[in-house]
């Protein structure tokens, strides 16, 4: 019988987590120009209202969906860990009733430049918005949208990554302002061409306008994944102005896809996961183009807790060293805090005094935060 109740009271404990301290993800409005736009909005669990955070807008592809874009090009899992807002944007129909962004003004009259700079501002208005970390991306015309904002909305976009996209005037680039830029494509993508649009050349152009070094870095990336009839080659142009950098992948033989969504999609590149490399990359940059030196390698920190369910201790492993570990309950009150006296990247914390609950475990390494939820039998 007690078994019975402390099994309900778990769930009912979840409910009650997951309502009220959980990520929220919020569909909303936004009237401009005398069209009622829509967008999704991802809050991760870890935001709190006193502390500023990064936003990160993710757009879709010609046809595609705000809700399409958040799973296939899904950076939830990372929003969470690293604690940043993402807006998913829906695009408006175009004269062929094609959900769409109009990167090229010649082509319809739909503003979305100020439809974007008029959502920054809104979100900005109702979360406590870093608005010097203010990060597009997007996939195939997100993609070419978000180089479009280089040139159009610059002042508000920290960086950009892009992934089987491109742009139709590269002579839009102007000196301004530098712009660090991590483009993913694959090199047999039939909808945006690799050759057809000069891809390689096009990201010597860019590297030219950031005043990169001329000649990259080239390496290949591990082939982890030999089944998806595909590898990777890292392209890196270095020192631009203020230290900022551009980057490459370019996956050969790979399709119209984003490499690392769930599933086994077809002609999609299962060595990278374009989410992990876009914001590793951008995660390095704020609006004053200064390297933070944070995720500057291309290996993201990774820590795990466990076991979970827990009972009387955790333990705790990281590839950085840990600085501190804070467990908050689910009132958000801290229960437990710990700061390391040595440096050391894995730790067995005591927790048999900790009544049975759930718990947001709050891990302080010296590159980042990480932050995981568990559960306390």
């Amino acid at each position: 019988m007690n078994i019975r109740i402390t099994i309900v009271t778990l769930f009912l404990l979840i409910v009650s987590f997951f309502s009220v301290r959980g990520q929220q993800t919020i569909t909303d409005t936004l009237m401009y120009d005398g069209v009622k736009r829509t967008f999704i909005l991802y809050v991760p669990a870890s935001y709190d209202q006193a502390e500023n955070v990064p936003l990160l807008l993710n757009m879709h592809g010609l046809r595609g969906t705000a809700e399409l874009q958040m799973n296939y090009g899904d950076f939830k899992p990372i929003s969470e860990r690293e604690g940043f807002i993402i807006v998913h944007l829906q695009g408006l129909k175009d004269d062929q009733g094609r959900n769409h962004w109009n990167f090229n003004p010649g082509s319809d009259t739909v503003d979305d430049v100020g439809f974007l700079s008029a959502l920054i501002d809104q979100v900005s208005s109702e979360y406590s918005v870093d608005n010097k970390r203010v990060y597009s991306a997007g996939f195939s015309q997100g993609a070419f949208m978000s180089f479009y904002l280089v040139c159009h909305l610059g002042e508000k976009i920290a960086g950009i990554g892009t992934v089987a996209g491109a742009t139709v005037d590269s002579t839009g680039f102007h000196k301004g302002f530098p712009m660090p830029i991590i483009q993913i494509h694959g090199t047999f993508d039939g909808l945006v061409s690799y050759d057809n649009y000069k891809i390689q050349n096009f990201m010597n152009i860019i590297a030219d306008y950031n005043n990169c070094e001329s000649t990259p870095e080239e390496t290949s990336v591990p082939n982890s994944n030999t089944s998806d009839g595909s590898d990777v080659t890292h392209l890196l142009y270095k020192n631009g102005d203020k230290d900022i950098s551009v980057e490459h992948f370019r996956v050969n033989i790979g399709g119209h896809t984003w490499p690392g969504t769930k599933g086994n999609k077809t002609n999609t590149n299962y060595d990278i996961d374009a989410s992990e490399e876009i914001w590793r990359f951008l995660y390095q940059f704020n609006k004053d183009n200064i390297v933070t030196g944070l995720h500057s390698t291309r290996s993201l920190i990774k820590t795990t807790v466990y076991p979970n369910p827990f009972k009387d201790e955790i333990q705790i492993e990281s590839s950085a060293n840990i600085e501190s570990v804070n467990i908050r309950n689910i009132s958000g009150q801290s229960v437990f805090y710990e700061k390391m006296m040595e440096k050391k990247s894995s730790c067995i914390l005591k927790t048999d005094e900790l009544p049975s609950s759930l718990y947001t475990v709050f891990v302080q390494t010296e590159r980042d935060m990480q932050v995981i939820k568990l559960i306390k039998f």
